[in-house]
């Protein structure tokens, strides 16, 4: 197999994804209010606002009572590595990445409601950072290609039923735009430009803004 052939192969491999849902709750999707201004009781993006504030008013749990504090659930997210995201809350619905998928889960008893494998960790294509809504979206960004050499992407994925949507690449393919600012053009096949950090929203202009690194080689 020929270098050529071999980055083919590789990018096939990187493009493929599979959903399992297992429940379809309706009516999920956050409006601009969900997100500017969140009810107390959510945690609708990464920094609970678009603020970043990363604040909660609840008081329920306080210096007095937090020492009561049992856990309720738990559940494994079939891996042997870590899992660095943050996760979101939106209509007692968590989100979560592992390192290599996405899934929302119950939040009050840790159900499976849909999962989506968006990465792949034998190449070295996991996250390190949570998903954040957008436009009724989930929206991520896996790091890893300064591992394996993929390509950097941003994700989108339906709220409800985890089905990616679309997919945008950092680094540009052939036909893709700005593919010819490459030189030589060769330079686009080695991957590089991990979305690695959370994004950003911007509901007035429905634009979601990544910034990328680690260049390869």
């Amino acid at each position: 197999m020929d270098g050529a052939t071999f980055r083919t192969f590789r990018m096939a491999i990187f493009a493929e994804t599979l959903a399992v849902v297992v429940a379809l709750p309706a009516g999920l999707a956050q409006s601009t209010q969900d997100l500017t201004s969140p009810a107390a009781r959510d945690w609708p993006t990464y920094g609970r606002n678009l603020q970043m504030w990363r604040y909660s008013p609840l008081d329920q749990i306080n210096t007095d009572n937090v020492g009561t504090l049992r856990l309720a659930w738990s559940r494994g997210l079939s891996t042997i590595y870590e899992d660095q995201g943050s996760p979101l809350e939106f209509g007692a619905i968590l989100y979560i990445n592992g390192p290599d998928l996405v899934e929302a889960l119950v939040a009050t008893n840790g159900d499976q409601v849909w999962s989506t494998q968006v990465g792949a960790i034998l190449y070295g294509v996991g996250f390190s950072a949570g998903p954040i809504f957008a436009d009724g979206k989930i929206i991520v960004g896996p790091s890893g290609p300064d591992v394996g050499g993929a390509n950097g992407r941003v994700i989108a994925m339906d709220v409800n039923s985890g089905e990616i949507l679309w997919t945008f690449r950092t680094v540009p393919q052939l036909g893709e735009p700005g593919f010819d600012t490459w030189q030589p053009p060769s330079a686009a096949h080695w991957g590089g430009a991990s979305a690695w950090t959370p994004g950003a929203y911007d509901p007035a202009s429905k634009a979601v803004i990544y910034g990328v690194g680690q260049p390869i080689p």
